[in-house]
């Protein structure tokens, strides 16, 4: 699945390859999980900034989240 059949509105989405991570992954993560800002790639995963309605801080904020996602062409 590429970015262009999963639309997402993640600042810096277009900087990194579609073929990078599984797509999947991402998607099922979208459901209860807000991916607000794509922060880097490292050598074992791709690293986004992202917010839920899980993670709320006792003033009612939310917590911002690092959602790390395997990347397909690292080595296991």
């Amino acid at each position: 699945m590429t970015n262009l059949d999963f639309k997402m509105n993640i600042e810096g989405l277009n900087a990194i390859s579609s073929k990078l991570f599984d797509w999947e992954i991402l998607k099922n993560l979208s459901e209860y999980i807000v991916f607000t800002e794509y922060v880097g790639k490292g050598h074992r995963g791709v690293v986004f900034k992202a917010f839920s309605d899980k993670y709320i801080d006792k003033n009612g904020n939310h917590i911002i989240l690092a959602v790390k996602i395997p990347r397909l062409d690292a080595p296991k």
